[in-house]
């Protein structure tokens, strides 16, 4: 089983074109297992009423495919159609009208909004949290505006050569030098 984003098929992909280690593109791929094992190689297309419409009424237009996805179903230069396509969608009939247009045989199977809503994919509604604060100055807000401050602080006190409490460095303090300074935190050292 694979799963493929439709746009990794874009004409701009390196999937579609032969490239110095790439002896097949996809579509050839796609089109010679088709071919090698017509019975077991399916092609699912979830949302399967995307990408449907056709142009214009016409024997050309029946028979050209217009977008990626209906390349699988219509091939095209570039790919054999596949032979076994079942598309998933809750609102198939542009894909019902589009393979009414090939010798494909359709199997339709209507599944009950009820069944998918007693399955958990499917929600009759759904309840969104709304705090009553206001959410320019939530607490995450205050949160993160506290911490910018912080760090605008800690800039300016860096800049007039003072550490984060205020003091100069250790090694501009009189006879401390920055490994006799018991406040000086221990980590790792960078450069000589």
């Amino acid at each position: 089983v694979y799963f493929l984003n439709i746009h990794k098929l874009s004409s701009t992909s390196n999937l579609v074109r032969h490239g110095d280690t790439r002896a097949h593109t996809l579509w050839e791929t796609i089109s010679e297992t088709g071919r090698q094992r017509p019975g077991s190689f399916w092609l699912v297309i979830d949302e399967a009423h995307r990408g449907m419409r056709e142009n214009g009424n016409g024997d050309k237009a029946r028979k050209e495919a217009r977008t990626i996805v209906q390349r699988f179903i219509k091939g095209s230069d570039e790919v054999q159609p596949v032979p076994l396509v079942c598309g998933i969608s809750a609102t198939a009939q542009r894909f019902t009208e589009l393979l009414g247009g090939t010798p494909r045989t359709q199997r339709p199977v209507t599944v009950e909004p009820e069944d998918v809503r007693s399955s958990g994919l499917l929600k009759e509604t759904i309840t969104l949290f709304h705090p009553d604060e206001d959410q320019r100055r939530s607490h995450a807000a205050r949160c993160v505006g506290g911490a910018a401050q912080a760090v605008r602080v800690q800039v300016a006190r860096l800049r007039r050569g003072r550490d984060a409490a205020g003091r100069p460095p250790a090694s501009r303090r009189p006879g401390r030098g920055r490994d006799q300074d018991p406040d000086h935190e221990v980590g790792p050292r960078h450069g000589p």
